[in-house]
């Protein structure tokens, strides 16, 4: 993403800057049509879902606790609702750590 950004300035890009997603602990409702996952998605119970726990392809917050906000409540719902129709992935990792590339 911060090549595409550098690259697109070199070459005299200008974007129009939009509020495109909603992320967990910024947005309570859904305003946009991306959901973005990349931190932590807090639910009303203290808990939390965090895609890069190890467990967390196998392990969900099920049912979502009452008086979780939309945007957690959703991305919980939906990578819940995926593990049942898809099942687990059984990958393990070949890396030092999930944030090696595997090549």
């Amino acid at each position: 993403m911060f090549g595409y950004v550098f690259a697109a300035a070199e070459l005299g890009i200008r974007h129009e800057v939009m509020d495109l997603q909603n992320v967990p602990t910024v947005h309570r409702e859904i305003n946009t049509h991306i959901l973005h996952y990349h931190v932590d998605v807090p639910l009303s119970n203290g808990k939390r879902w965090y895609k890069h726990d190890e467990d967390a392809g196998f392990k969900f917050p099920w049912p979502v606790p009452e008086g979780t906000d939309e945007v957690s409540e959703t991305i919980v719902r939906k990578v819940y609702e995926a593990y049942q129709h898809l099942g687990p992935s059984n990958h393990t990792w070949t890396t030092p750590n999930r944030y090696t590339p595997e090549v």
